[in-house]
């Protein structure tokens, strides 16, 4: 199992900025509304709904670079 991810990891990316930047606002798009709705479920408060899903928001911005440099470094999907 461990052969078959630095297999992935080692090859050169090719991918486009467009990719990345599609990944990032479908992502940012979707995490953002479903963050709303499950903090408007629990809590029923909108106004500290959307207090929380701007901080939520900012934390997730740092944790999606993290995540697109992983996949930046995957290769599978990608034309080679």
């Amino acid at each position: 199992m461990i052969a078959i991810f630095k297999k992935l990891l080692r090859k050169r990316d090719k991918s486009k900025s467009r990719r990345s930047l599609a990944k990032a606002i479908s992502w940012e798009t979707f995490s953002f509304f479903l963050t709303i709705g499950i903090i408007w479920a629990l809590t029923g408060d909108l106004g500290f709904t959307i207090e929380l899903s701007v901080i939520c928001q900012g934390a997730k911005v740092f944790f999606f670079y993290a995540h697109e440099r992983i996949w930046h470094r995957i290769t599978w999907g990608k034309e080679q």
